[in-house]
Parts: structure tokens; C-alpha cells; sequence
């Protein structure tokens, strides 16, 4: 288990009182009704990984990464759990432990230069329809299989300029 300097687990954790005014505001709960990817689930989670009751495997990697860090949860609740603040330390131990994935460092990268950025969306604009059908002027899908893109997920059409 590792905790960081300077975050204490135990003085979030512990808070909750499992009132379950986060549960309806969750957008990941809207879509999946599974109390282990609610802030409630996420809140027993975190205070069983403190305890050391609770290990970071492959399973823990997922849920935790359900979250989107939205903090609507954070908004309704009375005695004021940051759960966001928590997740993103324990998805810091998960980097740790598993890496980055391949495509999030690309991504960052990107986002880090800002120039690399702009080439790499000139000629994602330029080849976009080498790998996408245009399905409409703002929607794209897939021509093949691409491993980080569900099947026939449409995503949004590509622009000259980054941002």
C-alpha cells in the first residue's frame, strides 16, 4: 500500500456516513446501476484500501477509472467527502503500479506541446478518411478495428487546429 506525503486517507474516508445523496447525482451510476461504481462503493473501496483490507488488482484499475471525476457527488454531499480528491490518489498508485497506457501517454504528450498537437491534427484532418466514413459533418466511424475504440462507436469528426 502506498500513501503519499502530505494525504491522509483516513480523514475522508471515515467521513462518509452512507446517506446515499451522491447515488442519484452520479453520472456513472445513471448509466450503470452497480453500487461498487458509486461514490458510496468507491468510498467503502478507498477506506478498505487505507485499512489494507482492499488491493489494487486489474478489477480495482477498472472501477476506479469509471469515475469521471465530475464532482457532482462532491457538491450534495453533507459532510463534505472530496471523493474526487481520493480517487485521483489512488489512480496515481494504479499508474504506479500498471503504467500509463500507451495511447493516455501519446495524449499528454500532445497536450504538452501544443505545436505537435496542431501537426498531428492537420494530419489526422488531412488522412481522416483513410481510416473513418464520414457518417455525417460532425460524426465519423471507424473503417477497421482500431484497439482503442469500441465497434461501431461513432466519434467526432476531426479538425485542422487542435483546439
Amino acid at each position: 500500500m502506498t500513501i503519499k506525503q502530505g494525504f491522509d486517507f483516513s480523514n475522508f474516508t471515515d467521513e462518509c456516513v452512507k446517506c446515499g445523496k451522491c447515488i442519484p447525482v452520479c453520472t456513472i451510476y445513471q448509466n450503470s446501476p452497480d453500487e461498487t461504481t458509486s461514490p458510496r462503493g468507491f468510498n467503502h473501496l478507498l477506506s478498505q484500501y487505507h485499512k489494507g483490507n482492499f488491493k489494487l488488482d486489474r478489477q480495482a484499475k477498472r472501477i476506479f477509472e469509471t469515475c469521471f471525476l465530475c464532482t457532482n457527488c462532491v457538491d450534495v454531499c453533507p459532510v463534505d467527502v472530496p471523493t474526487d480528491m481520493v480517487i485521483e490518489q489512488v489512480r496515481r498508485d494504479i499508474a504506479e503500479k500498471f503504467g500509463i497506457a500507451w495511447f493516455k501517454r501519446i495524449f499528454f504528450l500532445l497536450l504538452r506541446y501544443r505545436i505537435l498537437f496542431d501537426v498531428f491534427s492537420k494530419l489526422g484532418f488531412t488522412f481522416k478518411t483513410c481510416f473513418f466514413k464520414e457518417m455525417n459533418s460532425d460524426a465519423l466511424l471507424p473503417r477497421f478495428y482500431l484497439p482503442i475504440l469500441k465497434s461501431q462507436r461513432l466519434i467526432p469528426s476531426l479538425a485542422k487546429t487542435s483546439f
